[in-house]
């Protein structure tokens, strides 16, 4: 699952009205952009963020779609890249010339996603790519797919569960909650299940078992990493777009040493 919310440091980026607290701030309320004064809308990781879960779950489902059905290895490898250079050269751009009118423009743009943090710092989608690519040079297929799948839909799921119902459990001193790991454990664990079913493995005890290993493989990066912002996150200090597929494809794949007829 970094930047200072920027009251000083992200001045020329978004600048604040008198009537937005330092507490709306923190909590993703009302911000406003440039001198005009209109309002935008920026949320915090204590914001349930649907739009931004909703663009998780496809593109992690459009990535893994592509190199299920379509890409060859090379071929993903050629094309995610590319697409990876790109984001990586205009996010750091926007960053790195923060105060021009083009990079305040692109993060009024990319407000209806982004994190607060985000507005000094490169977005999740360049590590979410980055995360991609890795999986597929690293992991067999199998391995490659679901860790993508793991991110793509455990990652939101175990985050929704932990900020709507994370109070029911203990939580972890880096803000993560025991409700939200479960959650994430679930479902890591159910889409591992769907997805050796559909590839015609046989519903038993070993399928049950590996999903249920899968649920840990992606559930361990989900709980201890993180990129570390106003004492959530961490201990990892890892953007979890590459902790969560790159650390639970290598867990998954250790796993299935013990099944092999699954890698």
């Amino acid at each position: 699952m970094v930047a200072r919310t920027a009251t000083g440091s992200m001045t020329g980026v978004l600048q604040y009205d008198k009537e937005t607290s330092k507490s709306d701030i923190k909590n993703g309320k009302s911000q406003t952009g440039g001198k005009g004064g209109s309002k935008l809308k920026i949320m915090s990781r204590n914001n349930l963020h649907f739009l931004r879960k909703i663009f998780h779950v496809a593109a992690g489902a459009i990535f893994a779609g592509l190199y299920e059905f379509v890409l060859s290895r090379e071929q993903a490898l050629r094309g995610f890249g590319v697409l990876f250079v790109l984001l990586a050269i205009g996010e750091y751009a926007r960053v790195r010339f923060v105060e021009h009118w083009l990079s305040k423009l692109t993060f009024r743009v990319m407000s209806l996603l982004a994190r607060n943090y985000e507005a000094t710092r490169l977005s999740g989608m360049v590590f979410f790519v980055a995360g991609v690519l890795a999986c597929i040079t690293l992991f067999p297929r199998n391995v490659a797919i679901l860790s993508i799948l793991y991110l793509s839909f455990g990652d939101p799921f175990a985050s929704t569960c932990g900020i709507r119902y994370g109070y029911l459990g203990p939580k972890f001193s880096n803000g993560k909650s025991l409700v939200g790991s479960l959650g994430g454990l679930f479902a890591c664990a159910f889409t591992t299940t769907v997805y050796y079913l559909y590839h015609g493995f046989p519903f038993n005890g070993s399928l049950l078992l590996v999903s249920l290993l899968g649920g840990i493989a992606g559930a361990i990066p989900e709980t201890f990493c993180g990129r570390i912002h106003e004492g959530t996150g961490g201990p990892i200090d890892l953007d979890d777009n590459i902790a969560v597929p790159v650390g639970s494809g290598f867990i998954f794949f250790l796993f299935l040493q013990l099944f092999p007829a699954y890698l």
